[in-house]
């Protein structure tokens, strides 16, 4: 039978010096620096508001449908700019494709009925601010490339119903650059990205 051998326990290499105690902290250290006091922050203008406001509403997902959009549209910050812009991004040119309500699927009448109160409220201008730019013939939002909202796509089918008001294919501000630069459009939304 073998035997078996145990290892010795290792010793510590330390030396008495190293193994003493740090001295604890006295009232003789130097003291924490004092703070400033807190100053209050004045509450955010209604034009601050509303511009936050749109970063967060441009990030809404409209795959879910009208879900959360109401919410958005009757929230104190939404700009005029801000509605213009949601509209647009629920592509209201879907339901004209229709001509009456009864062939409109089922699972689109929710997002038809908050696109149409959506767009009684941009016509009469109920919003509490409008100091938010969006141009839907030229949006920067999205792309490096601007983008044209008001283009039909030829594709779709074709339009039973009247279009859009004209009134609301118009900047939500004036936008001087753009009336100089002869009112270009963008890339139409529906046509590829050139690579």
């Amino acid at each position: 039978m073998a035997t078996r051998t145990v290892p010795a326990k290792k010793t510590s290499k330390r030396t008495p010096a190293a193994t003493k105690k740090k001295p604890a902290r006295t009232a003789s250290a130097k003291p924490a620096p004092k703070r400033a006091p807190a100053v209050e922050k004045a509450p955010p203008s209604p034009e601050q508001a509303a511009h936050a406001f749109d970063a967060v509403a441009y990030r809404r997902n409209w795959r879910n449908g009208s879900r959360g959009g109401r919410a958005l549209l009757k929230n104190p910050h939404c700009d005029y700019g801000t509605a213009l812009m949601l509209y647009w991004l629920g592509a209201p040119y879907f339901e004209r494709q229709y001509a009456t309500d009864r062939e409109i699927p089922e699972f689109a009448r929710a997002d038809i009925a908050l696109m149409r109160e959506l767009e009684q409220r941009l016509l009469a201008r109920d919003f509490a601010t409008a100091v938010v730019a969006f141009n839907p013939r030229r949006d920067m939002h999205c792309s490096i490339d601007p983008l044209d909202w008001v283009t039909p796509n030829p594709n779709h089918p074709p339009l039973l119903r009247p279009p859009p008001p004209a009134a609301l294919m118009e900047p939500s501000v004036p936008d001087p650059a753009w009336e100089a630069a002869g009112r270009p459009s963008g890339r139409p939304v529906w046509q590829p990205q050139k690579p």
